[in-house]
């Protein structure tokens, strides 16, 4: 089987990205968790915080493969998609956009050698 171009290969791994990723990571982070989190917790804004917060803790402890940095992000990102979930009527559209973006930039920079995994 002949070897598949760089750039073909680039962009496979971005179109599994957006797929997986984005779209599953948002689905379970932001669209299932963030909102049972609310439920388990009784409802109102004291419970929309936290389960914002906790929902952003659990997404950047997914990403402990990254290292300690890498989790603090993911969980910061976290914070910031949870916020804008709730504050945007739960849309997760914009945020399966965003993640794609992040995640595909940082493909592109660790496949061309801008940046490393650790």
């Amino acid at each position: 089987m002949p070897r598949m171009p760089r750039f073909g290969a680039l962009f496979a791994r971005l179109l599994l990205v957006c797929a997986s990723a984005a779209f599953g990571e948002e689905l379970v982070f932001r669209g299932f968790l963030l909102t049972r989190l609310e439920i388990l917790l009784g409802g109102g804004l004291s419970a929309t915080a936290t389960a914002v917060a906790g929902q952003a803790l659990l997404f950047g402890v997914a990403h402990w493969y990254l290292g300690l940095r890498g989790v603090s992000t993911a969980a910061l990102i976290g914070l910031a998609y949870g916020v804008v979930y709730v504050c945007n009527g739960r849309n997760l559209a914009p945020l399966i956009v965003a993640h794609g973006l992040t995640d595909s930039l940082s493909l592109i920079a660790i496949y061309s050698g801008v940046a490393r995994l650790t």
